[in-house]
C-alpha cells in the first residue's frame, strides 16, 4: 500500500509551513520563556480559520479532513508546541460540542469557536487525581435550571484566556 499526501494536502502543508515560518518560528522561544502567547498571533490563527479547522462549514469552520488537520498540528507544533496546544485543545472542545451538543448549543457556540471570538480549554486535571478521567472528583449538580460546579482543577492549558471549558 502506498500512502502519500494528495495534491490538496501538499498545498495545505506548504501554506501551513509558510505561516509557521513567518508568524511563529521567529518568536517562539521568547514566548515560551515568558509563558505567553500573543493575542495578535491567536487572531492571525483565527483569521486563517485554524481555530475552526475541523468544524463543518455550516458553523463557520473549514471542514478540514483529519489528515490535513494532522498536518496543520504537525506544522504548528514544529514552530511552537505551546501554540499547537492551543489549537488542539480548542478544536477538541469544539469537536465535542459539534458531536454531542444539541442544535441550539451548536448554533450558538460553534460559530464563535470557529471564528476565535471565544477560546476553549479542557479542564481535566485535578490536584488529587491528575488526568485520570475515571477518578475526577469535581461534580456538577442540577439546581433548578442551572448546574452548580464543585471541585478544583489544575494545569488547564490556555485556561487563563479561555472563555468556555
Amino acid at each position: 500500500m502506498k500512502l502519500e499526501l494528495s495534491a490538496q494536502q501538499k498545498n495545505a502543508q506548504a501554506e501551513f509551513r509558510a505561516f509557521v515560518n513567518q508568524e511563529i518560528c521567529p518568536d517562539a522561544g521568547e514566548w515560551d520563556k515568558k509563558e505567553f502567547t500573543p493575542p495578535e498571533l491567536i487572531n492571525k490563527i483565527a483569521e486563517r480559520g485554524f481555530l475552526g479547522a475541523i468544524l463543518p462549514q455550516e458553523y463557520g469552520g473549514k471542514g478540514m479532513d483529519m489528515i490535513t488537520y494532522g498536518i496543520l498540528n504537525e506544522e504548528i507544533g514544529r514552530g511552537c508546541s505551546s501554540v499547537r496546544s492551543l489549537l488542539t485543545v480548542h478544536n477538541m472542545v469544539s469537536q465535542a460540542l459539534c458531536k454531542w451538543g444539541n442544535k441550539s448549543q451548536k448554533q450558538y457556540w460553534l460559530p464563535k469557536l470557529a471564528s476565535g471570538e471565544i477560546i476553549a480549554a479542557f479542564a481535566l486535571s485535578e490536584p488529587n487525581v491528575g488526568s485520570d478521567a475515571k477518578s475526577v472528583e469535581t461534580t456538577a449538580t442540577l439546581s433548578g435550571d442551572a448546574y452548580i460546579l464543585k471541585g478544583h482543577k489544575k494545569w488547564i492549558t490556555y485556561g487563563q484566556i479561555a472563555d468556555v471549558f
